[in-house]
């Protein structure tokens, strides 16, 4: 009689106990991985962000470095609003020998175009004819300021200015306000940054990123010695 009943199975009250344990294992470990899915994505939206913010600062900074007053074929060297650049540089265009306009490789100007789809929060660089393409990661907001050596403004013709800008500023939003603590806004003695470009009004959150690339020999009257390429964030 003892030995029949020490062979006995579970009762039900067991398998329902051991089923709802498995129960609370299974949701705790879901639970777990759709944690570490959301900051895997998470991480990867930052650091598609930063890169944007690095490629569009880099391809500026780059292209200002060389960039010309005007060519009688190809226009003004630099031409750009508050959410677009277009610059002309002095170089080889070797990224064309890559592509079918390989011949054009050795050409000794070459045009850089940089711009803010504010629609897609996307930043889109595009070289000569060539299409743009969007850069991953999106962006809260971009905005490009212009100092004419006496004041910023929301938009440049270095044709028509007769000379190239002072100095550019580049100005990005990389995420919505309250995942961020304020940037530092960077410190120049020649080149002020603490005013509204002429006819805009700006009562927003400072920038998660600002740098300020100032152009050699730009302008008339801006000894070449005196300026020096690449800003600070």
């Amino acid at each position: 009689m003892s030995h029949s009943r020490s062979r006995r199975g579970f009762t039900l009250l067991e398998l329902i106990v051991a089923a709802t344990l498995i129960l609370a294992l299974v949701a705790a470990m879901s639970l777990f991985l759709m944690d570490a899915l959301r900051i895997r994505g998470r991480v990867s939206e930052e650091i598609e962000r930063s890169r944007a913010a690095e490629a569009l600062v880099s391809t500026v900074e780059r292209a200002l470095e060389t960039t010309l007053v005007e060519d009688p074929t190809l226009g003004a060297g630099v031409v750009g609003d508050a959410t677009s650049l277009s610059i002309l540089r002095a170089g080889l265009a070797t990224w064309r020998l890559g592509t079918s306009e390989r011949s054009r490789a050795l050409e000794e100007l070459d045009r850089v175009r940089v711009r803010f789809d504010a629609s897609a929060g996307r930043i889109a660089i595009g070289r000569g004819e060539m299409p743009e393409s969007l850069l991953p990661g999106t962006i809260q907001r971009v905005r490009f300021r212009y100092y004419n050596g006496s004041r910023w403004v929301a938009s440049f013709d270095s044709v028509a200015a007769g000379q190239l800008p002072v100095a550019v500023e580049i100005a990005l939003w990389l995420r919505p306000r309250a995942m961020v603590e304020p940037a530092e806004r960077p410190e120049f003695d020649e080149v002020p940054t603490n005013a509204d470009a002429e006819g805009e009004t700006d009562d927003g959150p400072p920038p998660d990123r600002l740098r300020i690339v100032t152009i050699p020999d730009a302008g008339p009257d801006v000894p070449s010695e005196s300026s020096a390429g690449g800003g600070a964030t």
